[in-house]
């Protein structure tokens, strides 16, 4: 069976339009180890810890990923997005 894991992806976006993007980065999944620079780019956000709402959860990473302090009132849900294996389906786009 299957394991369901919630996570949140932010992507902050100036009035101009303007999207701010931080590196993506790859933990080798070892204690202690480093991450490392895949060289691509990525919105801010993780996994939801247990007890959180999914909005605690996107603006938990993204202060802690960016430093900028989101309110719930300022989020916007743009899709859900469901990962069978290597498959990637949009399950609810909005």
């Amino acid at each position: 069976m299957n394991k369901t894991v919630l996570a949140t992806v932010v992507f902050l976006q100036d009035k101009k339009g303007r999207f701010c993007l931080a590196p993506k980065k790859q933990n080798v999944h070892k204690e202690g180890a480093e991450l490392k620079d895949t060289k691509k780019w990525n919105g801010y956000g993780g996994k939801q810890n247990q007890g959180e709402t999914i909005l605690e959860t996107a603006i938990r990473e993204l202060k802690d990923e960016s430093g900028v302090v989101g309110k719930q009132e300022d989020l916007d849900l743009v899709a859900r997005i469901s990962f069978f294996g290597q498959e990637t389906k949009v399950v609810n786009p909005i």
